[in-house]
């Protein structure tokens, strides 16, 4: 068997207020793409987000990224 093509199983406990995100997230996914989004589509977009934003975030220079404060 292919290993790309191995499913796995993602079970995940959240409150009410982390599954009205994923519903809103999907909601969002899916009006940009015009039909419905599978979980795998939606964890993935998620994931390459979130890795995206953080990738970014590290490659900003120091002083970017720093707070800036004025001289008195």
């Amino acid at each position: 068997m292919d290993p790309a093509e191995v499913r796995r199983v993602v079970s995940f406990e959240v409150s009410a207020e982390t599954y009205a995100l994923w519903r809103d997230a999907r909601l969002a996914l899916e009006l940009e793409r015009g039909e419905a989004v599978p979980d795998d589509e939606l964890l993935r977009a998620l994931c390459l987000g979130l890795l995206a934003g953080a990738l970014a975030h590290r490659a900003e220079p120091a002083s970017a990224a720093a707070p800036r404060t004025r001289s008195p």
